[in-house]
């Protein structure tokens, strides 16, 4: 639309679509949120928010509570956060958004006949002030006459458009009627533009004590042709008490073109539709000769198209749908709509409708038929008893009752939300359910929620329903909705989600509490369902006797009686008592909060602060030997239960030591109770119920005594106590007591590598010591195969909340070849009692190792066959040993040196040839002939090369093992014969690669490399080197490296398995001071050498390669 366009045009292309504009029903907020916390970027200076220009508005005269709409040059979704608007400099609400139109109402006490000014801003720009002349109502009487008693049905008549049929006996004197068409009538909440509605008043009588007809002839030239007049129609009467609009019970006949409306009270009555073009049904000649009435307010074009409703109609005929016209892109996987299971039913789909509302239809004539067959009472006309279409809404805007606005489909305000319209008696379910395309089965609870209300307006007055968050009413309207969202809607198909309801605090507010407790993210009055399911699944209760009962009264009163009147009898109080053995007292609740959780710091995780409250304390008990429990209680007058439940044990009703049925005596006294056998893991749950009887607050005192007769004190003495604190009526407070033994840990809790003459520490905790216990003796001993070695003790003392540390340090004189225990008491100090023990063992590694070279090369020269080798082997820890050599060619010896001493042996291998393997072995003996530890090298012979490269110049400096034991049979060598330095390398894979660097260029701390694990060692100077120190070191985490000398040149032999970096220092490159890389390739027995900068950066080929980090 170009802003050349005339005000004339734009009102004119809103009238020709016509417009359904916001519901202005009156809310229960049934599944109310919180807003989300402030993010970080909110919280930083906001950017400027400009109003886009303001193109034109529409209307621009109307009664008080007209809705005008404003259009602007660009979207306003994305800052309709910061938009504000005034009516003559008072704040008005915006009722919705658009796209590029915002909303407003009108104030309903804007004086009539003034004009007043309308401006939208923003804390950055405002729009340009625009003005509204607010229209005084006018009435134009078109009949009065004087109506006299009769025994039988009045009709008046007013030409061929209004007949009013009165029926018998409700005249009980002559009376004066008249009719009045009144002209700018207080907007619809259906349709603000519908400025006609009819005044019918007869003297005297307002509220009728019985209902009268009206027929009204209806046009059909402005309805949609392509849906039926009776989905397009709206009959409505004017609450002046509530300035909103009421549904009226309303049929249609299309043939005669008349609808008929009833009413049992008389005010304004409208007829008003919702399809293109028609603003005003129902138009008396005054009206349509223009006789000083002005009637609709034309409206229509692409704006109304954004904010106009379609209606559906179920074909069961039980439920009148109302949404949107206008999709965006949001809603774009509706198209993709995916059909529920239990919308089976509808077999086939009307093209007319989308799909989704079709769906959303027979899935409420489902859950009405289950809430039918569950015995509740038919929703119909509360005037007449004739069908009556229940209305539902999805998305849109809503007003409640203070004014507040509830969010449309696209996240603005706080509504896109479930509610139920309790003037209008109509069902808001929020776009957001189909938007995905499916509907989840939190989606049926919200929908048999919102559903069940308009169930329960059949229950309860007008005035009673709309004052419910006042009244007693409140929770039990929420909880009975909550439970029959999940339980009853859907039939035999039971949806989860109760159980999440059990929290840890569930029974420490009084069952009628409403509001957000700490616990849930939702009010409790839907918590309550878990004591509506209790009733129906544990007590048998009728779920419809149960709420047409309870609707006649208060709620606890009328479930008092009702339990009183049930085949159990009884009374609410021990309906709640029962409720509560079995939420406390459930398998699903102990093993969801154990007693350990129950007494949670304030510090705790938010996951278990659901816990502090379940009891007010946990307590852990430990009974002295000798000795058997009692339990007292004492204090106001409630309903205490005892459960022993063994340890590891589930619960069962077996398990009850103790049940006080029934309430005690008017005059409460202490009462005691002896418990035995109870042994270390058991818990004691004392359950303490508020059964409402004797008062609002109740207190109960309960303690634990242990009687000393078996043993050598004597009298009781109390261990653990507690005051449960029951507020209000019907609440409930679990205390748990553990028996429990303290517990001790040692750290390290096995010792597999001890050594000697090595001191180790063994830290001791202990916990959940006795309340009564001051101080603890620990005693402790270590014990070998011949017996005890040593022992000790040390008295520590015990810290407020039951707990104590201690270290034990201790060295090792001799090894013992068959291990050693150490074994841990905890006492009390003052009783000797024993309180834990703990065991750990300790175990005496051995190793033989034979030293030099893993690998032996030799080289047979000159027709060669024997090689003599000098062995040698030395074991740790230091004792007595025999040593076993298999030398690998079938001869073996035995060597037994003296402590601390090495096997030496030497031995000449003949008939060598060239390919031979041998792999000589140490194994190490104890003197009773126990194998204790072995060692293994290995020879491979070769026949010496003829080359350049002389092996008998290379001379063994250093060999050092990094912890790595190569399977040395896999190994291959190669050799690099570059001329004078000479390269070997012997690894188990087909490269190697080294990084090399002038040591006196070599700077630790910014190397470029990153060291993981280091294997360091130093070599004596070398000889015509030029070098002070060199020194080998990497991140080779496992393997074995050597240094050899080779003309003057240093050089290494690497042997490893993870290839990871190797650093070598190498004097090659002494004068240019400049540092190298290399890669050798061995694929195919080749080898192919290729170097660079460092750090050098391995090519593809190599995937095994992990490169050095900066």
């Amino acid at each position: 639309m170009s802003d050349s366009n005339s005000h004339r045009s734009f009102s004119d292309q809103v009238i020709r679509t016509g417009l359904l504009v916001i519901l202005a029903l009156v809310m229960i907020a049934c599944d109310g949120g919180s807003s989300s916390p402030t993010s970080k970027d909110s919280e930083s200076k906001p950017e400027k928010v400009i109003l886009p220009s303001l193109v034109q508005y529409f209307p621009d005269s109307g009664p008080a509570g007209s809705a005008v709409y404003l259009q602007f040059s660009e979207s306003l979704i994305q800052i309709s956060s910061n938009l504000e608007a005034t009516f003559n400099e008072e704040p008005v609400v915006i009722k919705g958004y658009t796209e590029d139109i915002a909303e407003i109402f009108i104030p309903p006490n804007a004086v009539p006949g003034s004009t007043g000014i309308i401006q939208i801003q923003t804390t950055d720009s405002k729009a340009p002030r625009i003005t509204f002349n607010v229209t005084k109502p006018k009435a134009i009487r078109i009949t009065s006459q004087t109506i006299e008693p009769s025994g039988t049905e009045q009709v008046i008549g007013y030409e061929d458009t209004l007949k009013l049929t009165i029926p018998a006996g409700l005249i009980d004197q002559p009376r004066n009627l008249t009719i009045d068409v009144i002209d700018n009538a207080p907007p619809s909440s259906l349709n603000p533009f519908n400025r006609v509605a009819v005044d019918i008043t007869i003297d005297g009588l307002t509220q009728l004590d019985k209902t009268i007809e009206i027929a009204m002839a209806y046009n059909t030239n402005g309805l949609n042709p392509d849906y039926g007049p009776g989905e397009q129609l709206f009959a409505q009467r004017f609450d002046s008490d509530t300035g909103l609009w009421v549904d009226l019970p309303l049929q249609v006949d299309e043939e005669t073109q008349t609808a008929y409306i009833y009413t049992d009270h008389l005010s304004y009555i409208a007829l008003v539709g919702t399809a293109a073009g028609l603003m005003t049904a129902y138009s008396p000649a005054a009206v349509a000769t223009g006789v000083g009435v002005t009637g609709a307010v034309a409206a229509s074009g692409w704006i109304a198209e954004k904010i106009a409703y379609s209606t559906y109609t179920t074909p069961q005929g039980n439920f009148r749908i109302v949404y949107r016209n206008y999709a965006t892109p949001d809603s774009s996987d509706i198209d993709n709509w995916q059909k529920p299971a239990l919308a089976a039913g509808l077999t086939g789909y009307n093209s007319k409708y989308p799909k989704y509302v079709q769906d959303a239809g027979e899935l409420l004539e489902v859950a009405y038929q289950n809430y039918i067959h569950a015995g509740l009472k038919r929703p119909g006309s509360r005037i007449l008893d004739i069908p009556q279409a229940t209305t539902v809404k999805i998305s849109g805007v809503w007003q409640t009752a203070t004014g507040d606005l509830l969010k449309d489909w696209r996240g603005i305000g706080d509504g896109d939300q479930p509610q139920y319209g309790k003037i209008f008696r109509a069902v808001h379910l929020p776009l957001s359910i189909f938007t995905d395309g499916s509907i989840n089965n939190n989606d049926l609870i919200i929908i048999g929620h919102e559903l069940f209300h308009r169930f329960q307006a059949e229950y309860y007055t007008i005035r009673r329903f709309l004052s419910w968050e006042n009244t007693g009413d409140y929770w039990w309207i929420e909880a009975t909705a909550e439970y029959a969202g999940h339980n009853v809607a859907w039939g035999n198909l039971t949806l989860d989600g109760l159980d999440a309801l059990v929290q840890g605090n569930l029974l420490s507010y009084p069952i009628d509490s409403t509001g957000i407790k700490a616990d849930w993210g939702r009010d409790y009055e839907y918590v309550s369902a878990t004591f509506v399911d209790h009733l129906v699944r544990k007590q048998g209760v009728d779920f419809g006797e149960l709420i047409e009962f309870v609707a006649r009264g208060e709620p606890k009163a009328q479930l008092n009686q009702f339990a009183a009147s049930s085949q159990t009898g009884g009374s609410l109080g021990w309906w709640y008592h029962q409720f509560a053995r079995d939420t406390a007292l459930t398998n699903m609740y102990l093993s969801s909060f154990p007693p350990a959780n129950f007494n949670l710091p304030p510090s705790a995780s938010a996951e278990y602060l659901y816990n502090f409250q379940v009891a007010e304390a946990n307590d852990i008990l430990h009974l002295p030997e000798e000795a058997f429990m009692e339990i007292a209680v004492d204090g106001d007058p409630s309903i205490v239960d005892i459960v022993v439940i063994p340890d590891g044990k589930e619960f069962a009703e077996a398990d009850f030591t103790t049940f006080l049925s029934g309430r005690p005596p008017q005059q409460w006294q202490l009462q005691t109770w002896q418990i035995n056998s109870l042994n270390p893991g058991d818990t004691i749950y004392i359950l303490a119920t508020n059964d409402g009887f004797y008062g609002e607050e109740h207190y109960v005192n309960a303690s634990i005594m242990v009687d000393h007769q078996k043993s050598t004190e004597e009298g009781s003495e109390t261990l653990v106590s507690h005051q449960f604190y029951l507020p209000g009526k019907y609440s409930a407070k679990l205390w748990a007591v553990q028996i429990g033994q303290a517990t001790l840990s040692i750290d390290p809790d096995t010792l597999n590598e001890a050594l000697p003459d090595e001191e180790y520490a063994f830290y001791l905790n202990i916990e959940d010591i006795p309340k009564n216990t001051n101080k603890i003796e620990i005693l402790w001993s270590f014990t070998g195969a011949d017996g005890e070695i040593s022992q000790d003790q040390a008295s520590v003392p015990v810290s407020e909340n039951g707990t104590a540390t201690y270290t034990i340090r201790h060295t090792f004189k001799e090894v013992a070849e068959e291990g050693l225990s150490l074994l841990v008491t905890v006492q009390d100090k003052e009783t000797a009692s024993e309180l834990a023990r703990v065991t750990v063992p300790i175990m005496f590694p051995f190793k033989v190792t034979i030293t030099g070279p893993r690998i032996l090369v030799w080289e047979l020269t000159g027709g060669a066959s024997e090689v003599t080798q000098n062995f040698e082997a030395m074991a740790v820890p230091e004792a007595y040993y025999e040593y076993r050599w298999i030398f690998g060619d079938g001869n073996t010896q035995i060597d037994k040196p003296l402590p601390g001493e090495r096997s030496s042996v030497s031995h000449t291998y003949a008939n060598l040839s060239a390919g031979d393997k041998l792999y000589p072995r140490i194994e190490l003996w104890d003197l009773t002939g126990k194998k204790l530890a072995e060692d293994t090298v290995s020879i491979h012979v070769e026949q010496k090369k003829e080359s350049d490269h002389d092996m008998e110049r290379i001379e063994l400096l250093q060999s050092i093992d990094c912890g790595w034991d190569v399977d040395y049979s896999i190994l291959e060598y190669a050799g690099d014969d570059r001329g004078e330095g000479g390269f070997w390398y012997r690894v188990p894979y087909l490269y190697t690669v080294q990084h090399g660097v002038h040591i006196r260029l070599r700077d630790y701390q910014s190397s470029p490399f990153e060291i993981v694990q280091t294997c360091w060692h130093v070599h004596p100077d070398i000889e015509n080197a030029n070098v002070d120190h060199g020194n080998y070191y990497g991140s080779l985490k496992h393997g074995v490296s050597r240094i050899w000398l080779s003309d003057g040149t240093q050089t290494a032999e690497i042997l490893y398995r993870e290839n990871k970096h190797l650093y070598v220092l190498d004097q090659r490159d002494l004068e240019s001071n400049q540092p190298w890389c290399a890669i050798t390739d061995y694929v195919d027995n080749n080898f192919t050498r290729h170097e660079g900068s460092c750090p050098w950066v391995v090519p593809s080929p190599y995937p095994g390669y992990i490169e050095s980090s900066e």
